[in-house]
This record gives structure tokens, C-alpha cells and sequence, in this order.
């Protein structure tokens, strides 16, 4: 037990080579048969691993239609969790923003406003929540606002992404 303190106290950085009393030293200690196995801990060393981002990035496209020319089409609102489109943002108010929710899609109110641009940083967190037709994605260097799209046609010049975050028929414009 005296060695396991002072490997407890060296890997602390004590300065006293002498590890403080511990009422258990005079007792026992059953470790079990000396030629027990070493019990796996199922941890595996590999050795050294990359560096590994913790989600994948997107580079919004910031010049993409005014409308998009699938009005939405991709989208069915229904009673399902469906309350709103967001590609369009129907039938959400000026001041709302159709985005997802637990359940699927939902009108959200302000607070925070939702008046961040397309391509304009976000965090809903500081207070700063994407207009109706986009929604806060991971960029390099924080989030930004990518806007929703149902194919290429929504996002021209760039494209409609559906396979990064696995979310068909919906997706995101990229470049």
C-alpha cells in the first residue's frame, strides 16, 4: 500500500519524498494469487493518433439565388414534426427562422434575432441566429450561416450538399 502512496505522490509532484501516513499501511492487503493473469481493460494502445476534427466543416455558398428555384419542393409539412419549410421558411413570420428541431423542422422565435446573414458568422449561444432559409453550420474557424437547399438548382453556383451530415432530402449550399 506504501509503494502505491508514494507512486500516487510522485505522479502528484510531492516534494517530500516521504508520502503522508495512511492507517490502512498496517493492514493485510490481499492481492490475490501472484501468477493471477492481468485482467484486460479492454483499452488498446495504437500508439499516436492524428489530429481528428470533431465534425466535418462546410464551406458555404454565398452567392446563390435570391428564391430558391425548388421552392421548397423536397419538403412536405406535415404532422410528423414537419411545422415549417425550410428552404423557403413557410409558414414562419418575417421574424422567425424555420430550422431544426428534435423532431424535425420548427418555426423559432427571437430571442436571439434571427438576422444573420448568408455567410455571416452565428452562434446561437451569443445571440446571433441565422434568417429564414439557412442555419448555423461548422466553418474553419467557428460557425456560419449556409443556407438550405433541396438540389444544385437552389445553390447555384455551387451545390447542394446531402451526404456530409447525412441529411437527404435536405441540404446545404455549398461551394
Amino acid at each position: 500500500m506504501k509503494s502505491l502512496l508514494m507512486l500516487a505522490c510522485l505522479l502528484a509532484g510531492c516534494s517530500n519524498s516521504n508520502p503522508p501516513n495512511d492507517a490502512s499501511t498496517d493492514a493485510p492487503v490481499d492481492t490475490g494469487p501472484k501468477d493471477a493473469a492481468p485482467q484486460d481493460t479492454g483499452i488498446v494502445d495504437t500508439g499516436p493518433q492524428p489530429d481528428v476534427a470533431v465534425e466535418p466543416l462546410l464551406d458555404p455558398a454565398c452567392a446563390v439565388p435570391d428564391a430558391a428555384p425548388t421552392n421548397g419542393s423536397c419538403v412536405t409539412i406535415d404532422d410528423a414534426g414537419i411545422e415549417c419549410n425550410p428552404v423557403t421558411n413557410a409558414p414562419c413570420t418575417a421574424t422567425q427562422a424555420c430550422d431544426f428541431s428534435t423532431t424535425g423542422f420548427h418555426c423559432y422565435d427571437p430571442p436571439p434575432p434571427n438576422t444573420a446573414a448568408l455567410c455571416a458568422a452565428c452562434d446561437v449561444t451569443d445571440g446571433t441566429a441565422c434568417t429564414g432559409t439557412s442555419t448555423c453550420v461548422p466553418v474553419d474557424g467557428g460557425s456560419a450561416c449556409a443556407r438550405y437547399c433541396c438540389d444544385d438548382t437552389d445553390c447555384a453556383p455551387g451545390h447542394c450538399d446531402k451526404t456530409t451530415f447525412q441529411s437527404s432530402p435536405i441540404g446545404f449550399c455549398v461551394n
